[in-house]
C-alpha cells in the first residue's frame, strides 16, 4: 500500500537541510526556546532597570543603592525606604507605583506624596491633606493596576482644638 502523504517523521525533516529523523526539528525547537527565554530575560531586566530608576526618584535614594525584588509585585528598597511597583506585560516597559494613581486621585504632585507598604499588595499613600490605601488588582493575566481601596481627608487642626467651643 502506498501512502499519498509523507509520514510525520518525513515531514519533520523536509526542507530543513537536515536528516529526516526529526533531529533538525529538535535543534530548531531548542534554539527557538533559548532565544525566547533570552527575550523574556531581557524584558525582565528592562523592567527591573526601569523600576530601579523610578524608585531612586520616589525613595530619594541613589540608584546604585536601590534593590528590586524580581517577583510581582516588585518591591524596591533603598535608603531605609521601600515601595511596590507593578508592570504590565507588553511592548515597552510600563511600571507604576501607587504614587502614580494617588497623584491623579489627590490632584497633587508626586513629590508631595509619602508611601508606606502595608502588605505585599497594598500601600498607604499620604499627602496634600489626603490619605488612601491602594491595592494591586489583576485586570487580566498580563495587566495589573493600583486601585484605591479607602480614603480620607486629613484635618489641619488637631482633634482637641477642633472640639473646643468658641
Amino acid at each position: 500500500m502506498v501512502h499519498a502523504y509523507p509520514s510525520i517523521r518525513e515531514s519533520a525533516g523536509a526542507g530543513l537541510g537536515s536528516r529526516a529523523d526529526g533531529r533538525g526539528v529538535l535543534a530548531c525547537a531548542v534554539l527557538a526556546a533559548s532565544c525566547a527565554g533570552r527575550d523574556y530575560s531581557d524584558a525582565i531586566q528592562a523592567k527591573l532597570a526601569a523600576i530601579r530608576q523610578q524608585a531612586a526618584s520616589d525613595l530619594s535614594c541613589p540608584v546604585q543603592d536601590v534593590q528590586v525584588d524580581p517577583t510581582l509585585p516588585y518591591m524596591a528598597s533603598g535608603c531605609g525606604k521601600r515601595l511596590l511597583y507593578s508592570c504590565t506585560l507588553g511592548e515597552g516597559v510600563d511600571c507604576r507605583s501607587p504614587l502614580d494613581r494617588a497623584a491623579f486621585d489627590f490632584s497633587c504632585d508626586r513629590g508631595g506624596l509619602h508611601a508606606t507598604v502595608l502588605s505585599p499588595k497594598s500601600v498607604g499613600v499620604e499627602g496634600c491633606n489626603q490619605k488612601a490605601v491602594y491595592v494591586l488588582m489583576a485586570l487580566s493575566q498580563t495587566s495589573w493596576e493600583w486601585v484605591k481601596n479607602s480614603s480620607s481627608t486629613i484635618n489641619e487642626t488637631k482633634p482637641a482644638e477642633a472640639s473646643k467651643a468658641p
